[in-house]
């Protein structure tokens, strides 16, 4: 999986250097190769839960199914969620305590069933 994400980033960033974009292209395609680098799964979700931006690892971790990505339904997502960790009570209260919350604050770890 490392090599994967490594080629993943690798090939965005030389497409991003030679490409004939704008900068803005360029800028916003080296976020993105960056953000799918990561090997934690992130998720970006605006004030009401919604979520606006997610990377590979965050899909791969989750297993969501590509539908439920196309919808891109924050209640649909979390659900999905809690249908795969040990203590989904936990879970929610994470989120009640950063809903609303303009802070950049993570989500405690939470553990899946395999």
């Amino acid at each position: 999986l490392r090599a994967h994400i490594g080629q993943t980033l690798l090939a965005a960033l030389l497409a991003a250097l030679q490409g004939g974009e704008g900068l803005f292209d360029r800028q916003q395609a080296l976020v993105r190769a960056t953000f799918d680098s990561a090997p934690d799964g992130l998720v970006i979700v605006d004030a009401t839960g919604q979520p606006l931006l997610w990377n590979i690892r965050f899909e791969q971790l989750w297993q969501f199914p590509p539908a439920l990505l196309e919808q891109a339904d924050g209640a649909s997502m979390r659900q999905h969620i809690r249908e795969r960790i040990r203590d989904p009570g936990a879970y929610d209260r994470a989120n009640q305590r950063i809903a609303g919350s303009t802070a950049s604050q993570p989500i405690d770890e939470v553990e899946g069933l395999d």
